[in-house]
């Protein structure tokens, strides 16, 4: 079914028409922009504690998680977390190009930064050994893929061993990130935890209209 609609005022009072419906929805742009950035940001600890990554970080003393592969104290792996989505969530941005008469415009987002320097930058993302030596964990688990970062030890999982109470290095073979949870610049836990996210957050931006 077509319908028609003949518009008989002028073309002054047309374009004074458009001109007054794309001020009003500029002006909604403007007014909720602060209210859906805080509703994306509401979302993002749910994505990122979703991940099975940040779930066996979070397994304090089990050998053969995370947590213990790493050899994190006590404490550290809830404190990164929480520092990894802090560091999201300020780095989360719209741009919004306003409406022109034609009602033609555009709204773009941006969660994190391509290259996790924000991420990388982080003290927590840090292991010191009893040698005093700075191991940089956060970046094997998210850049490093499955290639080896230690040769001429690996880890021994033992309970109740350890800064994580959950094994050891030994002199022996070589260290790698667990495959099933290592990640490169292009596929890792923080690219996971947006991916296939589109319905959920074109649902949010659809709130810059209400």
């Amino acid at each position: 079914m077509t319908i028609r609609i003949e518009l008989k005022q002028s073309k002054n009072q047309i374009e004074k028409i458009s001109s007054q419906i794309t001020n009003y929805l500029n002006g909604k742009l403007r007014k909720n922009y602060s209210r859906v950035v805080n509703s994306l940001n509401q979302k993002i600890p749910v994505w990122i504690r979703e991940q099975p990554e940040i779930q066996s970080l979070l397994q304090q003393g089990i050998p053969g998680e995370l947590n213990t592969v790493f050899g994190l104290i006590p404490g550290q792996a809830s404190l990164t977390v929480q520092n990894i989505i802090d560091a999201i969530k300020s780095s989360t941005t719209i741009n919004i190009e306003k409406l022109n008469r034609k009602y033609s415009g555009d709204i773009s987002f941006s969660f994190q930064s391509s290259d996790f320097s924000n991420l990388l930058g982080l003290a927590s993302g840090y292991v010191t050994t009893e040698k005093g030596e700075n191991l940089h964990w956060l970046d094997w688990l998210l850049m490093r893929g499955d290639s080896v970062i230690l040769v001429g030890y690996q880890y021994e999982p033992t309970l109740g061993v350890g800064r994580s109470g959950g094994g050891i290095m030994v002199k022996s073979g070589f260290f790698r990130v667990p495959p099933q949870y290592s990640g490169n610049p292009q596929n890792n836990f923080i690219t996971r935890a947006f991916s296939n996210r589109e319905a959920e957050i074109q649902k949010i931006m659809m709130r810059l209209f209400e």
